[in-house]
């Protein structure tokens, strides 16, 4: 399996949230069954893929320090939802994690549609 490293602003980070905190999400959810009955290791992919799709994308601001791997924490990117106020250093927006799920859900069932109709997980 994948080793998921959340550890938030790490030089090796890989994700911004873990297979654990995946599954607690997902087991508050709907249709999260593709996540749900997911071997470990495909979850881990999924977290991994879903956080590396999230940091290639161009947001506000810039990266906290120059040695964190993902593009969260970052520096000067302003809380819409807090007037004048920015996320502060060490932390992404609350809304981080919802928004790996709903990467790392898609490519769970894509990959599971693409598997033949015979195979194990």
């Amino acid at each position: 399996m994948p080793t998921v490293i959340a550890t938030v602003g790490a030089s090796n980070a890989n994700s911004f949230v873990t297979v654990a905190e995946g599954d607690t999400y997902c087991d508050a959810r709907l249709n999260a069954s593709a996540w749900t009955d997911a071997e470990d290791d495909d979850k881990a992919k999924a977290v991994i893929e879903a956080t590396r799709e999230l940091s290639a994308k161009m947001w506000v601001g810039s990266k906290s320090t120059t040695a964190q791997a993902l593009a969260w924490p970052r520096a000067y990117a302003t809380d819409p939802d807090a007037a004048w106020a920015g996320w502060g250093y060490g932390h992404a927006p609350a809304h981080t994690p919802a928004e790996v799920w709903r990467l790392a859900l898609p490519h769970e069932l894509l990959r599971r549609l693409a598997m033949p109709a015979d195979a194990d997980h």
